[in-house]
Protein backbone atom coordinates (compact mmCIF):
# COMPACT_ATOMS: atom_id res chain seq x y z
CA UNK A 1 0.00 0.00 0.00
CA UNK A 2 1.24 3.17 -1.35
CA UNK A 3 1.43 6.11 1.30
CA UNK A 4 -1.42 7.75 -0.70
CA UNK A 5 -3.71 5.15 -0.24
CA UNK A 6 -2.97 5.15 3.49
CA UNK A 7 -4.08 8.92 3.68
CA UNK A 8 -6.96 8.33 1.61
CA UNK A 9 -8.11 5.94 3.77
CA UNK A 10 -9.96 6.72 7.45
CA UNK A 11 -8.78 5.40 10.31
CA UNK A 12 -10.48 4.19 13.16
CA UNK A 13 -8.36 4.10 16.40
CA UNK A 14 -9.64 0.95 18.53
CA UNK A 15 -8.62 0.37 22.30
CA UNK A 16 -8.00 -3.08 23.46
CA UNK A 17 -8.02 -4.59 19.96
CA UNK A 18 -7.00 -7.98 21.04
CA UNK A 19 -10.53 -7.57 23.17
CA UNK A 20 -13.33 -9.80 22.04
CA UNK A 21 -15.40 -6.90 21.23
CA UNK A 22 -12.77 -4.63 20.18
CA UNK A 23 -12.01 -7.18 17.58
CA UNK A 24 -15.62 -7.53 16.31
CA UNK A 25 -15.52 -4.03 15.94
CA UNK A 26 -12.69 -3.90 14.03
CA UNK A 27 -14.04 -6.51 11.57
CA UNK A 28 -16.89 -4.18 10.97
CA UNK A 29 -14.39 -1.17 10.49
CA UNK A 30 -12.41 -3.15 8.61
CA UNK A 31 -15.48 -4.17 6.08
CA UNK A 32 -16.32 -1.07 6.13
CA UNK A 33 -13.00 0.36 3.95
CA UNK A 34 -11.43 2.32 6.95
CA UNK A 35 -8.07 0.90 8.47
CA UNK A 36 -7.69 0.27 11.98
CA UNK A 37 -5.48 1.34 14.67
CA UNK A 38 -5.39 -0.92 17.58
CA UNK A 39 -3.90 -0.32 21.20
CA UNK A 40 -3.18 -3.51 22.89
CA UNK A 41 -1.37 -4.48 26.43
CA UNK A 42 1.26 -6.64 24.37
CA UNK A 43 3.19 -7.26 20.81
CA UNK A 44 2.31 -11.13 21.10
CA UNK A 45 -1.32 -10.28 21.61
CA UNK A 46 -1.36 -7.74 18.99
CA UNK A 47 0.57 -9.71 16.18
CA UNK A 48 -2.35 -12.93 17.25
CA UNK A 49 -5.39 -10.33 16.53
CA UNK A 50 -3.73 -8.74 13.35
CA UNK A 51 -3.09 -12.51 11.69
CA UNK A 52 -6.37 -13.59 12.77
CA UNK A 53 -8.10 -10.22 10.95
CA UNK A 54 -5.80 -11.09 7.93
CA UNK A 55 -7.08 -14.95 7.91
CA UNK A 56 -10.57 -13.18 7.29
CA UNK A 57 -8.75 -11.64 4.12
CA UNK A 58 -8.44 -7.97 5.64
CA UNK A 59 -4.74 -6.09 4.74
CA UNK A 60 -2.11 -6.53 6.98
CA UNK A 61 -1.08 -2.66 5.72
CA UNK A 62 -4.77 -1.50 6.88
CA UNK A 63 -4.03 -2.66 10.70
CA UNK A 64 -1.69 -0.64 12.92
CA UNK A 65 -0.65 -1.69 16.22
CA UNK A 66 0.13 0.26 19.31
CA UNK A 67 1.77 -1.19 22.08
CA UNK A 68 0.42 0.25 25.55
CA UNK A 69 1.69 -1.67 28.50
CA UNK A 70 0.60 1.02 31.17
CA UNK A 71 -2.78 2.47 30.26
CA UNK A 72 -2.26 4.26 33.72
CA UNK A 73 0.50 6.38 32.76
CA UNK A 74 -0.11 9.88 31.90
CA UNK A 75 0.27 10.34 28.17
CA UNK A 76 -0.22 6.84 27.12
CA UNK A 77 -3.13 7.31 24.58
CA UNK A 78 -0.47 10.07 22.88
CA UNK A 79 1.07 7.88 20.52
CA UNK A 80 -2.33 5.91 19.29
CA UNK A 81 -4.35 8.94 18.98
CA UNK A 82 -1.47 10.92 17.11
CA UNK A 83 -2.98 12.35 13.61
CA UNK A 84 -6.21 10.85 14.51
CA UNK A 85 -9.72 13.31 13.65
CA UNK A 86 -12.30 13.50 15.45
CA UNK A 87 -15.58 12.52 13.06
CA UNK A 88 -18.83 13.31 14.34
CA UNK A 89 -21.57 10.91 13.77
CA UNK A 90 -24.22 11.70 11.76
CA UNK A 91 -26.43 12.16 14.33
CA UNK A 92 -23.88 15.02 15.46
CA UNK A 93 -24.14 16.68 12.20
Amino acid sequence: MTAEEKIAKPTALITGLNGYLAGRTAELVLKAGFRVRGTVRSKEAGLRTKAALCSLGYSEDDIELVVISHLCQQGALDRAADGMKLQPSQSEQ
